[in-house]
């Protein structure tokens, strides 16, 4: 599915979903007293995986509220979705840093898919080996800000190759704040959309805009804020498709 049905999509999911489910909170109206009560995952609900069925005490009237429907998107896609209600209120500011989010949780959500999922699902290594190598991700990602999440996501994807658990354990050796940037050139020979996804994500300068919002308070426009969210869309859907 192309990133324009995609992106359709994920407004209209939008729409219906967060009137029940956002990423942080589970918001649900109580059929006895109608309360409309929002249950913070962490907080209130003590889970953050996605909801098959719950059953939470209505905060007025304590009566039972029976919670299911839960979102299946990526961490990092919802993210993306929860922002859209603030774009059409023209809340430009919270869409910006919202988007920022999504794709340095992309990244890393990335890193995760090279270094362990997949290896994982083809038993290039064990649960416990892939504990470890989370553990490591973990701990040498930690302090890294965007552009040098972007830099190891680069190098991953278009500078190695993972055939062994040793292969990983060697990637997981290197300083990781001293990656450099690959040059755009070598984004070749991946097939046509994916080469587009990754040059047009390889120019993305998300950061900037996101840092003089948070910084100094900076106003993006209508425009601004439109065409990151298209940015970001190809991203987390699209470029994510195309990862996997």
């Amino acid at each position: 599915m192309n990133s324009d049905k995609k992106k359709l999509i994920g407004i209209q999911d939008v729409m219906v979903e967060l009137r029940d489910t956002t990423y942080e909170n589970i918001i649900k109206t109580c059929s006895h007293c109608g309360k409309q009560n929002i249950f913070n995952r962490r907080s209130d609900l003590k889970r953050t995986n996605p909801i098959g069925h719950c059953v939470q005490a209505c905060e007025q009237c304590s009566r039972d509220i029976h919670i299911n429907g839960d979102r299946l998107n990526e961490s990092f896609q919802s993210l993306y979705l929860d922002a859209l209600p603030f774009l059409k209120m023209k809340n430009y500011m919270i869409c910006i840093v919202n988007f920022s989010i999504a794709i340095e949780m992309f990244m890393y959500s990335s890193i995760m898919l090279k270094l362990v999922l997949d290896p994982l699902s083809i038993d290039m290594i064990s649960d416990n080996t892939a504990q470890q190598i989370t553990d490591a991700i973990e701990v040498k990602t930690n302090k890294l800000a965007y552009i040098g999440m972007r830099n190891i996501f680069f190098d991953l994807y278009i500078n190695v190759t993972i055939e062994s658990e040793k292969d990983i354990f060697n990637y997981l050796f290197k300083e990781f704040s001293n990656i450099k940037i690959i040059k755009k050139s070598k984004i070749k020979n991946l097939g046509e959309r994916k080469e587009q996804l990754l040059k047009e994500f390889y120019d993305l300068d998300l950061n900037i805009i996101r840092n003089k919002v948070v910084h100094v308070g900076y106003r993006p426009t209508e425009e601004e804020a439109s065409r990151y969210e298209e940015a970001t869309n190809d991203v987390v859907f699209g470029l994510w498709e195309e990862i996997q």
